[in-house]
C-alpha cells in the first residue's frame, strides 16, 4: 500500500480492576447454584461484595493463577472495616496502543505483527465505582450508597435496607435503587432488555443498567426461590408509579438424572 497511507496495526486492550472479584457476573451465581444475595450486599446483585467473595474468590471465578502469591494472597484488605462500615470499589480502565512503520518509498511489509514506531496512545478509565455499608443494627438494619465517579459522577444507589423481620428470609428496601427487572446484567444489549433488535440499547423494554428510580422494594427467597416487587416514583412530573417484579430460582444438581449410573468392572 502506497503514499499517504498510514498503518494501525496492533491494538491492546488491558483491563485493570481494583479486584479480581469485579469481573463477577450473574452467570457466575447460575452457574455456581447460588442467588445474588449470596455475593452482594444488596440483595438485587451488584455492587459491594460479600465476604464469600472474597473468602472465595477463586473457588467462584476460576481464574489462573497468573500472579504468583498475588492472585489468591493469604492476607489482604477485604473492605470489612469492621462490623459496622464496609466498603468496596469497581475499577476498570483500557489502554490502546497503535504502531506503525514509515516504510521505504511508502510501502510496508503487510505480514509483520509488530511495527517499529509508536504512534500513538490512549488510557482511558471506564469505569471507577465506590460501595458503602453502614450496618447500624448488624444482621438487620443498614445504609447502602453505590457512587460512581467515572466516567460521569452520580449517585445510583442511596438505600436502607431492613432484613431478618420478616418470613422466607424477607427484606425490605427504601431509597434511590436499581430496579428488579431481571438479573443485573450490565449489557444492556441483552435479549431480556434488548429483544430481538440488536444495538436497540435496551430500547424494547425502557429498562437498563442506568435506569435508577426512588422508592420501596419488597422481597422473598423460600428455598432456592427468589421473589422480588418494587414500586418506584418513574420520570415526569406526575403521579405515575411503576410497578416492577422478577421471580427465578436456582438451579442444583440440575443435570444429575441425565448421567448414567456407575457400574462394576467385576
Amino acid at each position: 500500500m502506497r503514499g499517504q497511507l498510514r498503518w494501525g496495526v496492533l491494538a491492546i486492550g488491558i483491563s485493570l480492576l481494583s479486584a479480581l472479584p469485579a469481573a463477577a457476573e450473574p452467570y457466575l451465581a447460575v452457574r455456581e447454584g447460588m442467588r445474588c444475595s449470596a455475593c452482594h450486599s444488596n440483595m438485587n446483585g451488584g455492587g459491594k461484595r460479600t465476604d464469600l467473595v472474597a473468602t472465595h474468590a477463586r473457588d467462584i471465578l476460576h481464574y489462573p493463577n497468573y500472579f504468583g502469591k498475588f492472585s489468591n494472597p493469604d492476607e489482604f484488605f477485604s473492605g470489612e472495616i469492621n462490623k459496622y462500615v464496609g466498603v468496596g470499589a469497581d475499577f476498570r480502565a483500557s489502554a490502546s496502543l497503535i504502531f506503525q512503520d514509515l516504510g521505504n518509498h511508502g510501502r510496508v511489509n503487510n505480514d509483520k505483527v509488530f511495527r517499529g514506531r509508536l504512534e500513538s496512545e490512549k488510557l482511558d478509565v471506564t469505569q471507577a465505582v465506590l460501595y458503602g455499608e453502614i450496618r447500624l443494627i448488624p444482621d438487620y438494619l443498614s445504609i447502602y450508597v453505590d457512587e460512581r465517579v467515572q466516567p460521569n459522577t452520580d449517585n445510583r444507589e442511596a438505600l436502607a435496607i431492613l432484613k431478618g423481620v420478616l418470613p422466607w428470609n424477607g427484606f425490605l428496601k427504601a431509597g434511590r435503587m436499581f430496579l428488579p427487572y431481571g438479573l443485573q446484567l450490565q449489557d444492556d444489549e441483552a435479549f431480556i432488555r434488548g429483544g430481538r433488535t440488536r444495538g436497540s440499547s435496551s430500547a424494547n423494554t425502557g429498562f437498563s443498567f442506568n435506569l435508577q428510580e426512588p422508592g420501596a422494594e419488597i422481597g422473598f427467597e423460600p428455598g432456592p426461590v427468589t421473589l422480588l416487587a418494587s414500586a418506584t416514583d418513574s420520570a415526569g412530573n406526575d403521579r405515575d408509579v411503576r410497578l416492577t417484579a422478577t421471580a427465578y430460582s436456582e438451579a442444583r444438581s440440575c443435570c444429575s438424572a441425565f448421567l448414567p449410573a456407575p457400574t462394576s468392572n467385576g
